[in-house]
């Protein structure tokens, strides 16, 4: 059996909302990088029909809707066979930590291995993208950006920075292991008027965070993340939806009060608050989720999907 790993992806310049729901076609660019604090594992092996299997347990109802959508896909596009899919994980489902970029890029690569199918990364990132919008980030990995596309093809992420490049740290807050009451997929279908003042945004920050990337200039890449953070959560807000727990907020407020220290939260479609440093300013977000009693995981910038 093929045996793949893959990271979630972290984004600075966040994806909500597309111009394609089935393509998951995004309605702007984006700038992530892969977390290797955590990571998802995939096996598969043949079948007369797909199951899937996530540490231990076998997935079914909407936890099995996405993976399932990207398995009809390559066998339509690629005619793969029926497979049992085994994953391993020690992502949190369902708690903003973009675990579907992981297991859908590394259940992309499996299979299309498995089957002897050699693609490079730009056209394996666009069927992973299938599965989840922002597992295409995960594919190449190390700093990546998203392209805007309005066709399959065109839609895809590339790496911009290799993860060498600049020794960022991530701290991850787990405010709660509990998976969230409205999925990223709904939050997506629900994105009002709102939602496209911040792709307005979006556009111009995307350009402000290559930017900062190139210069590694903490200041500017955490104005753009916090700007981000917070153009999301209103679209969030403004749609009925609230992904901030009180410990959120909690953790919010000492983070913010440490901003001088080059310490910049963002979250995504749940209450995991992520706080982006440098080398000197992880010891200080450790302190912050200790003196809290937050479980928490640090990270850099990891690699793209691949073989183990």
């Amino acid at each position: 059996m093929v045996k793949v790993v893959s990271h979630p992806s972290l984004a600075f310049v966040k994806y909500w909302g597309f111009i394609d729901e089935r393509l998951f076609l995004p309605l702007n660019p984006s700038i992530a990088m892969n977390l290797d604090g955590f990571y998802t594992t995939v096996e598969v092996e043949p079948s007369d029909k797909d199951e899937f299997y996530l540490n231990g347990t076998r997935l079914g109802g909407k936890l099995e809707e996405k993976p399932r959508k990207l398995m009809e896909f390559m066998r339509e596009r690629y005619g793969v066979g029926h497979y049992r899919v085994y994953s391993e994980s020690n992502i949190p489902t369902g708690t903003g930590i973009a675990s579907s970029s992981a297991s859908m890029s590394a259940l992309a690569a499996a299979v299309l291995w498995e089957e002897g199918i050699k693609l490079d990364t730009r056209e394996l990132s666009t069927v992973a993208r299938v599965g989840s919008g922002s597992a295409a980030r995960s594919v190449p990995g190390n700093y990546s950006e998203w392209l805007y596309g309005e066709t399959h093809e065109d839609s895809y992420a590339r790496v911009v920075f290799p993860k060498d490049y600049w020794d960022l740290r991530v701290v991850t807050f787990i405010i709660s292991k509990e998976h969230k009451k409205v999925s990223s997929w709904e939050g997506h279908k629900k994105a009002g008027d709102y939602n496209m003042v911040r792709v307005k945004e979006a556009w111009k920050n995307w350009w402000l965070a290559r930017t900062a990337l190139e210069k590694r200039d903490i200041e500017m890449l955490g104005r753009v993340i916090v700007d981000e953070m917070n153009g999301l959560m209103a679209v969030a807000i403004s749609s009925d939806i609230i992904y901030f727990e009180p410990k959120t907020l909690e953790v919010l407020r000492e983070v913010n009060s440490h901003r001088g220290d080059h310490l910049y939260p963002t979250m995504d479609a749940g209450p995991t608050v992520h706080v982006i440093t440098t080398k000197e300013g992880e010891g200080i977000a450790k302190a912050i989720a200790e003196e809290l009693g937050v479980e928490y995981v640090i990270s850099r910038c990891g690699d793209g999907v691949r073989r183990v």
